[in-house]
């Protein structure tokens, strides 16, 4: 069945001499001041974007609006693994609502478009492959699993290398009675 994955935040092609690269979208390229670190380039997440920004929520939602709006699909997948800064540094803890609040947003969207579609609609979320990992990145996936804001979590290794050793039977626990299908 179809289904569309978004990538939440992508800071490919980052070092200054990318900066017009294509890749890059003009939000992007307008508005370096809503990246998570502007004032350094220490790696590239320092180019991702700033959910802390409300217009970098704002632009999400819209995405995520016109997509559930254009394509009628079986599932949308948020995928916060590319990559995996979403606030600037010592605002993690802050991070986690303003997301939880942000995934909220996503589910009444998702719900819209079930109606509109007439179909259910799954919304899973890729996120780092150890839970506390998750968490400290304001990736709380249990929460929004425990809530009733997501139907799917997908736990991973970051791109960088392969992790052998998901922790499958922390996840499980952790998701129990939620309804909530992991995938790793």
């Amino acid at each position: 069945t179809p289904w569309i994955s978004i990538r939440m935040n992508d800071s490919h092609y980052a070092p200054l001499a990318d900066h017009d690269h294509s890749y890059h979208s003009s939000f992007w390229k307008e508005h370096p001041q809503w990246w998570v670190a502007p004032y350094r380039f220490i790696t590239w997440h320092d180019r991702c974007l700033d959910y802390g920004q409300k217009e970098v929520r704002d632009h999400y939602m819209a995405l995520i609006k016109e997509v559930l709006t254009r394509y009628d699909m079986d599932g949308l997948e948020l995928d916060f693994m590319r990559f995996m800064r979403y606030f600037r540094p010592g605002q993690m803890r802050e991070g986690t609502q303003i997301l939880t609040q942000f995934v909220s947003q996503v589910r009444h969207q998702v719900e819209n478009a079930e109606t509109r579609w007439g179909h259910e609609i799954t919304l899973g979320v890729r996120v780092p492959s150890r839970p506390k990992i998750a968490r400290s990145l304001s990736l709380d996936a249990i929460a929004w699993a425990r809530i009733g804001l997501i139907d799917l979590v997908v736990a991973q290794s970051s791109w960088e290398g392969s992790d052998s050793d998901i922790p499958v039977e922390l996840w499980k626990e952790l998701l129990a009675e939620t309804g909530v299908t992991l995938a790793v």
